[in-house]
């Protein structure tokens, strides 16, 4: 089986995706050492191991000189917060998380194409784009994103240079019995239930720690679940499994870092 293509995290995206991808939680980020600080220390946990102190402090330094996050002060303590600038970075570089705020209408966005191999970079560009906008694939070259997005996509595949290669139009899922059931196998939702339902299980124990050992915990489960998050395609709740577990995850999460002390 082919493998999904994945987009490379650097030390900056994962700061970036933090700080947006759980709301108001992560754009005050408290920081009581300082940037330059003990900052690392606070959120090491949400990076991979690999990558030097340095490396993570640099990374900081240069957001906030280009102006992607800022440091503000709220009741006395310093706090990193993510500018509209950021967002839209954000957004350039991982399009799902524009779509997390659009209602869903019933409406979806089909994608069909059959684009001959001298074209082969640029389809592989569109497939990889589309698999950043969540979209889940219905045939070999048919692909489907649960929100309707006709114009944002029509233009993408014109600056790709397919035009003529690819169609783009709106259709609802009434062709399906059990959209949920359509849903579940289209997006893979099997695989991404089982990737949630890893950190599930060390949440549900997260009261049984005390004091460093719990903070340490949540770091943890707070960089698996983002590990997790920027490969879930956002689905409308209409199509997601009744009590579905990323939802369970998700407020755990939030939960359980607005007690975590730093």
């Amino acid at each position: 089986m082919k493998k999904r293509m994945r987009r490379l995290l650097r030390t900056r995206d994962k700061i970036l995706l933090v700080l947006a991808d759980l709301g108001d939680l992560y754009e005050e980020l408290r920081d009581p050492g300082g940037i330059l600080g003990n900052y690392f220390e606070i959120v090491y946990g949400w990076v991979p191991y690999k990558y030097r102190k340095s490396n993570f402090r640099a990374a900081v330094e240069r957001m906030l000189k280009v102006g992607y996050i800022e440091k503000v002060i709220k009741d006395g303590e310093p706090y990193l917060r993510l500018t509209s600038r950021g967002k839209k970075r954000i957004i350039r570089d991982f399009p799902i998380f524009a779509l997390r705020d659009k209602e869903w209408k019933g409406i979806c966005t089909l994608v069909a194409f059959d684009v001959e191999e001298t074209k082969k970079r640029e389809r592989e560009k569109l497939r990889y784009w589309l698999l950043g906008l969540g979209a889940g694939r219905v045939q070999r070259s048919v692909y489907i994103i649960s929100y309707d997005i006709c114009t944002e996509v029509s233009e993408a595949v014109e600056q790709f240079g397919l035009t003529e290669e690819v169609e783009v139009f709106p259709t609802t899922l009434d062709f399906v019995k059990d959209k949920r059931a359509f849903a579940y196998k289209v997006w893979r939702l099997e695989k991404l239930e089982e990737d949630y339902l890893k950190p599930l299980e060390s949440l549900k124990i997260v009261e049984q720690y005390q004091g460093g050992e719990r903070d340490k915990l949540v770091r943890n489960l707070r960089g698996e679940f983002l590990e997790v998050l920027r490969h879930d395609p956002l689905l409308p709740k209409e199509l997601l499994p009744e009590d579905w577990v990323g939802e369970e995850v998700r407020k755990l999460i939030k939960r359980f870092s607005k007690s975590y002390k730093g």
